[in-house]
């Protein structure tokens, strides 16, 4: 009887300690496309938080911040905590991860950290603690703190890997920015408003160009594009005079096929340069009248709702060294017939081929291992896709308004694809 009482012990003992264990503090989700674990929720009630490497045996990538109806929510908004210790596992900070922290004082930034959203880190202790002027967190270049004089010139820090989301947004004194060839991404609206910048040299090491980067910056005029970037936001250079001094038809920005201009004639086919590596996103969005576009071998990178509501784009031909197909890519390509996706893609965006109703077949590579949701939603009542030898047919269901029927393949695809 006592070694029975003793084994019960020694069990609810292991039980509460796996209940206690590092992620129980914690809410938290796995993040396809981004491989990992995301904390969402810090629901734990120590000032001193240690964010585990790993839960369930999956890498923690990223601390949340989503936008909700009523604004933006972030994962330890709002906490009474004081320290806070992120592990290198992390390569993004979400949009007001840490905001109106008010007693945070110490937190690290890994080096391996790729992006860090608006606000993150407003209302904090430690933000209040810094001084005027640019302000670092870890290698990024988060924020520029207090009121810049005007004709201020900025030189980053050699070693500066990203600008933030938002760094100098506004800033109307910002005269001039030198960036140094370590850095790899400019963030989301990281120089909108930028008044008073006439020039922008962006180096061969950056890789992305965020959304909306450098919109409204009402005397920009010259823009120098290293050969590095691959993916530029929408709107990144909207409402510049760069933008209004190209002439009409397709303009790159570098080797970026950056966006049309002007009214597209009806029946107009494309064909990309020879050597044009990205497709911007949202770069033919809306243009009924592509009608086909031939794109070159050197493509890597075609852009979030990069073809949009094209209805008159009948097929398309995805070269091999494309890695992924963007969320909503071919959204409402209602005139899409044939598509050749290649064995380099590995992952297909949510509503990437949403409202397709011309498609009745595809075919997705092996390489594929990563679907996001509703990617064939509304397409036609006949698709059928074929992924590893097994062909999957479209269901009907009652999603859409009225009862009205939907077609999507069945969930036994998406599982399949995402190796559930």
């Amino acid at each position: 009887m006592k070694k029975l009482f003793t084994l019960l012990l020694a069990a609810m003992l292991l039980l509460a300690l796996a209940a206690c264990g590092p992620a129980s503090g914690f809410e938290y989700r796995y993040d396809e496309e981004l491989g990992g674990m995301v904390i969402t929720k810090y629901k734990g009630d120590s000032n001193k938080v240690r964010i585990p490497e790993k839960i369930k045996g999956k890498p923690v990538v990223a601390i949340g911040g989503y936008y909700f109806p009523n604004g933006y929510i972030g994962a330890f908004q709002q906490k009474n905590v004081k320290e806070v210790h992120i592990p290198d596992s992390v390569t993004s900070i979400g949009s007001n991860a840490f905001r109106s922290c008010k007693e945070l004082t110490d937190i690290n930034i890994p080096d391996g950290v790729t992006s860090i959203g608006h606000w993150a880190f407003t209302g904090t202790a430690w933000l209040n603690a810094q001084p005027d002027g640019l302000v670092y967190a870890g290698k990024v270049a988060y924020t520029y703190k207090g009121e810049m004089p005007e004709g201020t010139s900025v030189v980053l820090l050699e070693g500066t890997t990203i600008i933030a989301d938002d760094a100098f947004s506004g800033c109307a004194g910002l005269t001039s920015i030198t960036i140094p060839d370590s850095v790899t991404s400019i963030g989301r609206r990281a120089f909108s408003g930028c008044e008073e910048l006439t020039s922008i040299t962006i180096p061969g090491s950056v890789k992305n160009i965020g959304r909306q980067a450098f919109m409204a910056c009402s005397l920009l005029e010259s823009v120098t594009i290293g050969d590095g970037v691959t993916s530029i936001g929408n709107w990144a250079f909207g409402l510049t005079p760069w933008l209004y001094a190209q002439p009409d038809g397709l303009v790159y920005a570098g080797k970026i096929a950056y966006t049309y201009k002007g009214e597209m004639p009806e029946g107009t086919s494309i064909t990309l340069k020879e050597g044009t590596t990205g497709i911007a996103d949202m770069a033919f969005d809306g243009y009924e009248g592509l009608t086909g576009i031939t794109i070159p071998d050197s493509l890597t990178s075609i852009g979030y709702g990069a073809f949009y509501g094209c209805t008159g784009l009948k097929s398309i031909a995805i070269p091999n060294g494309v890695e992924g197909i963007n969320n909503y890519t071919f959204n409402g390509c209602t005139g899409l017939k044939s598509i050749t996706i290649p064995d380099s893609v590995t992952r297909i965006g949510s509503e990437a081929f949403y409202g397709c109703t011309g498609l009745t077949s595809i075919t997705i590579p092996d390489s594929v291992t990563i679907i996001g949701s509703l990617a064939f939603m509304s397409c036609s009542s006949q698709l059928q896709a074929t992924y590893k030898g097994v062909t999957y047919k479209t269901e009907g269901n009652t999603w859409g308004a009225y009862d009205v029927p939907q077609y999507d393949l069945p969930q036994a695809f998406y599982d399949a694809v995402n190796g559930k």
